[in-house]
């Protein structure tokens, strides 16, 4: 399997960044290889390269529409609300892995 690239956005990226460390401890614990990183949506652009799933905090969840049309060969998806507060990085990835069959 080739190492999977997950990347999310939100405001400003500070709690979404511990995000993505559950998130690649939950991959371990699969021995899944995935790069895991969170960036501000505003800055989005500098940082897609390369990404196979665009993950959106929930507070961003109004721009799911346009970064669809502005990135259409990446998946889009957002982080369920009840999963990011509580930091669950374990059914996140679950989701994206269920969702996009990877």
């Amino acid at each position: 399997m080739k190492k999977l690239k997950i990347t999310l956005a939100c405001n400003g990226g500070v709690s979404t960044k511990i995000l993505t460390g559950k998130i690649i401890e939950a991959a371990k614990k699969r021995e899944y290889d995935i790069e895991c990183d969170a960036y501000s949506a505003a800055a989005i652009d500098d940082f897609i390269e390369g990404t196979d799933v665009l993950l959106l905090g929930p507070q961003v969840k109004y721009m799911a529409e346009s970064m669809r049309k502005k990135f259409p060969g990446i998946p889009v998806d957002v982080i369920d609300m009840r999963d990011y507060g509580s930091m669950n990085g374990e059914k996140i990835l679950s989701n994206v892995i269920e969702k996009y069959n990877l």
